[in-house]
């Protein structure tokens, strides 16, 4: 009979201090006015979308210094899955990829030249396979 009053003042205890700790911890994150470095703007005081062109979209990037890929590599990058980013100035060619072991997935990226040794390997490997299943009676070359 002590064990299921323990328990109860267990839950009991776990379901007081939960909400409090929460609670702190979302006042902590909330600003405060006495934090808050800019101030109150009057009530009189137009709205700021109507004076002002929006801010919300992105300046465009400048893709007059990128280095151009050639459209045979553009198809073969997207025939295996790859997709092309603009990363620091750079062009790379990114696919997603589950770790084994893991059902998280991440990208890898990679410029033109490891794309074109990774997408030669691949070929490589599957001639390969190909010529095994077709030889099967060969001596092993």
């Amino acid at each position: 009979m002590t064990r299921p009053l323990f328990w109860s003042l267990i839950l009991l205890s776990a379901s007081a201090i939960g909400p409090a700790a929460y609670a702190q911890q979302t006042q902590d994150a909330a600003p405060t006015p006495a934090n808050t470095p800019t101030a109150v703007a009057p009530a009189a005081a137009p709205p700021a979308s109507a004076t002002s062109a929006p801010t919300a979209s992105p300046a465009p990037r400048d893709i007059s210094n990128l280095p151009t890929v050639s459209a045979t590599t553009l198809k073969k990058a997207r025939d295996a899955g790859y997709r092309m980013k603009v990363r620091h100035n750079a062009v790379v060619f990114c696919k997603k990829v589950t770790e084994t072991g893991t059902r998280f997935t991440t990208d890898v990226c990679m410029d033109e030249n490891q794309l074109a040794q990774v997408l030669m390997r691949e070929q490589a490997q599957r001639d390969e396979m190909a010529n095994r299943s077709t030889c099967t009676g060969c001596s092993g070359k």
